[in-house]
């Protein structure tokens, strides 16, 4: 690929350490390589698939009697996939990089039954989502496949997709980020689809606030969301865990300066299972990078970052037939192209796909 390509050199960086984090954190799709179309100018990234249906499966089969108290073991289960997500998030927030759209859909399980990350779902879920703010988020819980956004991540779409925003009240977009979704889909586990209702609801009255441009009380929205939240949560919780029920809550906090890191999450969601107690022997070190430096790669974004050189904008029930292809075609490649992803099967072509990337 020439110098010249119209991708600038920041986006070949970024795209270098998308990939050589997938070599570095073991239970994240890897990126074999990629290659460009100088004809359409298109790039395109071979992911390696991992996800499937099972995580989706395990959610919704243990999806009954929602209105009662949660079992112990029950919570405790959730607790060790809590705990998992949240190493694979640690470690790629120590490579540079914040997932932004977590989603039930880019979540898997092993031959093991740990939990795994499918980059190429993530890269798919930024791209829907990006795409379905300018329809007003309606398909954010689309056939299950609901979308964690933080409030940041949601903030910084609006003022991408040109809406009147006060930009210096959108913070940055870091670690703590993927606590609030990471908090927000447990959440969404523990609860059902109570919370689901509740959360459409909140996106759709935030976003009709945001096209009226009469101003708003986003905090007085934020809050009574929470308190509604906070009593699901509670009434599915009960009193002995009480302490995970208050740092759920402070994840989902408004401000990310006022959450806790995700060092203190994962020690919680450890805690259900292996008492402080009996881990002895044993420290996770603090997150030693500032939370808050704005410095990180968020992977969902990177479908967007040839935004402005595609072939326009599509249409609602163009960008929905996108969505539908890209759910359906399982064995494709997925690329990144002007923003949009072009799927192709290689089934012809494995033998020439690499697995040594150089940006």
């Amino acid at each position: 690929m020439s110098r010249e390509f119209w991708m600038g050199e920041d986006g070949r960086d970024k795209l270098g350490v998308v990939f050589k984090a997938c070599f570095r954190v073991s239970s994240l799709g890897k990126a074999f390589g990629f290659w460009c179309n100088e004809e359409d100018r298109s790039v395109y990234i071979v992911c390696q698939k991992l996800a499937s249906s099972s995580f989706i499966d395990c959610v919704f089969n243990r999806r009954k009697d929602e209105e009662e108290r949660l079992i112990a073991d029950e919570i405790r289960f959730w607790g060790v996939v809590g705990v998992e997500i949240c190493e694979i998030l640690m470690r790629l927030h120590l490579e540079g990089l914040t997932v932004g759209y977590l989603s039930l859909n880019c979540l898997g399980f092993d031959d093991f039954g740990r939990v795994c990350v499918d980059l190429s779902e993530v890269l798919k879920s930024g791209r829907r989502v990006s795409k379905n703010v300018e329809f007003g988020l309606k398909d954010m819980f689309l056939e299950h496949n609901a979308v964690f956004l933080s409030p940041e991540v949601l903030l910084q779409l609006f003022v991408k997709a040109g809406f009147e925003l006060d930009s210096r009240n959108v913070s940055k977009v870091g670690p703590v980020s993927d606590v609030w979704s990471l908090a927000s889909l447990l959440v969404c586990v523990l609860v059902g689809s109570s919370f689901e209702e509740e959360m459409e609801s909140f996106l759709h009255s935030v976003v009709n606030a945001v096209k009226d441009e009469k101003g708003c009380d986003y905090d007085g929205l934020y809050l009574a969301w929470m308190g509604k939240v906070s009593a699901l949560l509670k009434s599915r919780l009960g009193s002995d865990f009480a302490s995970l029920l208050d740092v759920l809550c402070r994840c989902l906090g408004l401000e990310p300066g006022h959450r806790p890191l995700a060092t203190e999450l994962w020690k919680c969601l450890r805690g259900l299972v292996v008492k402080p107690q009996c881990d002895i022997g044993f420290t996770l070190k603090n997150e030693n990078k500032n939370q808050e430096s704005g410095g990180y790669i968020v992977l969902g974004d990177v479908c967007c970052m040839v935004d402005g050189t595609g072939h326009g904008s599509k249409g609602e029930e163009e960008a929905e037939r996108d969505d539908a292809r890209l759910r359906v075609e399982g064995d494709v490649v997925d690329g990144i192209t002007r923003g949009d992803f072009k799927c192709l099967e290689v089934k012809g072509h494995l033998g020439f796909i690499t697995n040594q990337i150089g940006v």
